[in-house]
């Protein structure tokens, strides 16, 4: 009889208030879990990489890492090392007579240098007013 007596006792409108008092429960608990989470350093390994915004480093290549850069490679196998040389003494002379027009470049101590993000720009700029360069 106590049985039946509580179970007439038990509205829908317990049963609402009650699941609302447990979504509620449910929800403050889970806000509080992730401003715990978000208040924690990070910790583990991390493999990749990070972008700090506007600030740049340059890679720097000489005259021998532009001609890979660029895909300036010998066509045969034999005589690797002469070509290889000629075709850097070609690409040289046509940076420094002014071939390229524009083409960036540093020379220190008779060395050349190329910044990898002002070459790319060169050849940006150069696709862009569809120049042909032979």
């Amino acid at each position: 009889m106590d049985a039946e007596r509580c179970r007439s006792k038990l509205t829908p409108w317990m049963l609402l208030v009650a699941a609302v008092i447990i979504a509620t429960g449910m929800i403050v608990s889970a806000w509080l879990f992730s401003n715990a989470i978000a208040q924690r350093p990070i910790q583990g390994s991390f493999t990749g990489t990070i972008n700090s915004g506007s600030v740049e480093q340059a890679e720097i290549m000489d005259i021998n890492g532009l001609r890979y850069y660029l895909g300036i490679l010998p066509e045969k196998e034999e005589d690797y090392d002469a070509t290889s040389k000629q075709l850097v003494e070609t690409l040289e002379e046509d940076i420094l007579s002014g071939k390229w027009t524009g083409f960036p470049f540093v020379k220190l101590k008779g060395q050349l240098y190329f910044s990898k993000q002002a070459v790319d720009q060169w050849f940006f700029e150069q696709s862009r007013q569809r120049r042909i360069m032979e």
